[in-house]
């Protein structure tokens, strides 16, 4: 076998030779990759933070609208008063859907569309807005949850038996012995049941007591 030289061969076709090269292959200079792929955006009001959202790939609203990605139930505000959306290369763009001096960016009024970048500031009657960029590969990225005003409220509403302890869940979870001797009186009770008809009516007493 012939040795090859690096940057061109020789390759029959229908009986005569062809020769052609391989040319080295450059990236282009003005092929750069995007400044940010990802953008999260934290609401706060008064300087609490209300609730988060991550940029992915589709548009992000903001508004009081019950179906909006960040909720603000303020009179005020109206159904969808801003948009943050994906504009290819350009990273992301953000853009007031009320022709009102309300909506700031970086504390100047923006005039139509315009970029969103890291640490840049929306600002709209008490609610504060703050962009975060997030590095990583839209190919590979993995949905992520999002917490608005909307979900925290319905969390709220709901309410945990009396005596129960909220926890984060990097804490360990103790128990205290009235807690322990409950759930003891209720193992007792279980066992006793001859039937899956008495099981279920001691286990739901046992959860309402």
């Amino acid at each position: 076998m012939s040795k090859l030289r690096p940057l061109d061969r020789t390759i029959r076709a229908r009986g005569k030779p062809r020769a052609f090269t391989f040319a080295a292959i450059s990236p282009r200079r003005d092929a750069r990759p995007p400044r940010h792929k990802y953008m999260r955006l934290v609401a706060l009001e008064n300087g609490t933070p209300i609730g988060e959202v991550h940029c992915r790939e589709s548009a992000v609203y903001i508004g009081s609208r019950s179906d909006c990605d960040i909720r603000l139930s303020d009179e005020r505000v109206a159904d969808q008063q801003i948009v943050v959306y994906p504009s290819g290369d350009r990273g992301w763009m953000v853009q007031s859907l009320v022709d009102s001096d309300d909506v700031r960016i970086n504390e100047s009024t923006p005039d139509g569309a315009q970029p969103l970048v890291g640490g840049d500031r929306i600002t709209l009657f008490d609610y504060v807005i703050l962009a975060h960029e997030e590095q990583g590969d839209a190919s590979a990225a993995q949905p992520v949850g999002r917490t608005n005003v909307a979900r925290m409220t319905q969390f709220v509403k709901f309410q945990l038996p009396p005596g129960s302890t909220i926890k984060k869940t990097t804490e360990p979870v103790t128990s205290e012995r009235a807690q322990m001797q409950a759930v003891g009186k209720a193992a007792v009770g279980l066992c006793r049941c001859e039937t899956p008809e008495q099981f279920i009516d001691a286990a739901l007493r046992a959860m309402l007591e």
